[in-house]
């Protein structure tokens, strides 16, 4: 946005005490009295007259649904799923719908039984799954990588890497540790 864009809504942010605020603040004051958002994603606005809440519609717009290295997919039953060689971290939790725990990974990856060399130079080699049509897990970072190297070769590079997007008109994006909010 800039400065020309008028909102009822603004973030402050408090370096030293590590908090961020995103607030609303209507023209006319009397509209709402407070307005809070859950973890779970509920909004609820109270006024002095009136209390009303808000839920997404959908389960999988709730952040973290399926926990890590889980798929939630709302035309699935159950909507939780983990990525191909992965499995519930909890059977007991999952069989409840409790996929909060999510997914790990079923075999050791070749870049987890030795972390000071890449996967390439220890004979089998790791690799990715091809997935699309798929919302991008959190927690990415940004790979600036030179014209002699694709962000696949970057990421096969590195034992830490748990997945790469090469977005269009974005570049290289990879990831470490958990896969979140997919």
């Amino acid at each position: 946005m800039d400065s020309s864009y008028s909102s009822v809504f603004a973030l402050d942010v408090d370096g030293e005490l590590g908090t961020d605020y995103f607030y609303a603040k209507p023209y006319n004051q009397s509209v709402y009295g407070k307005m809070v958002l859950s973890s779970a994603g509920y909004v609820t606005t109270v006024d002095e007259y009136l209390k009303i809440t808000w839920e997404p519609a959908n389960p999988c717009d709730i952040y973290g649904t399926c926990g890590p290295f889980g798929v939630c997919k709302l035309s699935e039953s159950p909507i939780c799923s983990c990525l191909e060689g992965f499995v519930p971290n909890s059977d007991d939790e999952w069989s409840k719908g409790n996929w909060t725990k999510g997914c790990v990974r079923e075999m050791e990856l070749v870049c987890e039984a030795n972390e000071n060399s890449t996967s390439k130079n220890r004979g089998k080699a790791d690799g990715f799954q091809k997935m699309e049509r798929m919302k991008l897990p959190d927690f990415y970072e940004f790979i600036d990588t030179d014209h002699t190297t694709t962000c696949q070769q970057w990421c096969l590079n590195n034992c830490s890497c748990v997945g790469y997007a090469d977005v269009y008109g974005i570049g290289c994006l990879v990831w470490s540790g958990n896969l979140l909010d997919m």
